[in-house]
């Protein structure tokens, strides 16, 4: 069997969509050494782009447009092509099967995209639907959201929940390491609330920081809150409301990280928060959750689907619900580590292995 792969996503700064795609090509070559694989990227003749570090095997092989020719050519001759991106036509003669990671544009209109964006995104979606042999979501929150919106065949639809980062957890930090990494951001080895989003109005980040405000006025707080992640949309307000509660000290933004650097604050921060508005998935929950991080997260869309009862969870709208979770974590010892515990079994029962050879069912499935 020829399977297609598009891979673009991969080759921007990974977000959700690029870090999915990226994890599910290594998956399938370390399982699948008999298909053959053509990972369809996009990269000028004259770009600093680098393709993704990729564990690839014999069967594996880059396609990748340099002279921005038509996609159909360099896809022809495939028996499934699989994408997360609403932007390409169904190759000819081969079955399309189409992630769906959320359509938070529709259910989630005060996400900040832009009026063009969403209009590009909605025409790309509403063609590319209906061409799809499957279509795969990675929550039911996304599932319902389709079926809500658009006029799909529900049979269609196949569930596969995404995996959780499994070679991020590795080995651990020596104590000279963890003071000069901590150092680095100046935390000393004060202990830290971790937040990782792009910074935008849906990551509810705002509600956030007026949580930490709550704990800081109402207790001698120690912990110092760490946002790490890019600058999204309409983040000018995110670094207002930190000026405005004088908490520049207290509140450190990051920027993007890298993994290797992310995988550190995963493993030196003591409490993980992430009450956002709206996710279709949530994957800093689930990295969270591999690393047996105590979770406060939104009781909302997809991350109690996710989190389930490793996490305490809270509504979103309210900062003072958050505060109270936080809290709750910062006095209860015994409470972080029964989350502990059932954050790491959590972790177990998702993997990306898992969702690779579901994947890998589904090309299956679609060319007998």
């Amino acid at each position: 069997m020829n399977i297609g792969i598009d891979i673009r996503s991969t080759l921007k700064k990974k977000t959700g969509v690029g870090y999915y795609t990226l994890n599910i090509v290594n998956n399938l070559a370390k399982i699948d050494k008999q298909n053959n694989y053509f990972l369809y990227s996009k990269i000028r003749v004259f770009s600093n782009k680098k393709l993704p570090v990729l564990t690839l095997g014999r069967n594996f092989r880059h396609s990748i447009n340099r002279f921005n020719i038509n996609p159909q050519f360099l896809l022809r001759n495939l028996d499934v092509f699989f994408t997360p991106s609403f932007d390409l036509q169904k190759p000819k003669k081969s079955r399309l099967i189409l992630t769906v990671l959320d359509v938070i544009h529709k259910s989630y209109p005060e996400s900040g995209y832009l009026p063009g964006t969403i209009e590009c995104l909605e025409n790309n979606l509403k063609r590319i639907l209906p061409s799809a042999d499957v279509i795969i979501v990675p929550s039911l929150i996304t599932k319902n959201d389709i079926l809500r919106y658009y006029e799909v065949d529900k049979d269609k639809i196949c569930l596969i929940y995404p995996g959780i980062n499994g070679h991020l957890r590795n080995e651990g930090l020596s104590i000279t390491q963890k003071e000069d990494f901590l150092k680095k951001y100046n935390l000393s080895l004060k202990p830290f609330i971790l937040f990782v989003g792009t910074l935008g109005p849906r990551k509810n980040i705002e509600g956030l920081i007026n949580a930490y405000k709550i704990l800081k006025e109402r207790s001698n707080l120690e912990y110092k809150l760490v946002i790490a992640g890019m600058k999204g949309w309409s983040y000018d307000t995110i670094f207002s409301l930190v000026e405005k509660y004088g908490l520049n000290e207290d509140v450190i933004f990051t920027g993007y990280l890298e993994e290797d650097e992310l995988k550190k604050f995963y493993k030196t921060a003591d409490i993980f928060a992430y009450p956002s508005f709206y996710e279709g998935i949530g994957l800093p929950v689930l990295e969270a959750l591999s690393f047996g991080l105590p979770v406060v997260t939104s009781k909302s869309s997809s991350m109690s689907e996710i989190a389930q009862d490793a996490a305490i969870l809270v509504d979103p709208y309210k900062p003072e619900e958050i505060a109270q979770g936080i809290l709750r974590l910062i006095n209860d010892a015994k409470l972080r580590q029964d989350l502990k515990e059932k954050a790491l079994k959590r972790a177990k029962e998702l993997s990306w292995e898992a969702a690779a050879r579901k994947i890998l069912e589904v090309f299956d499935s679609c060319i007998k």
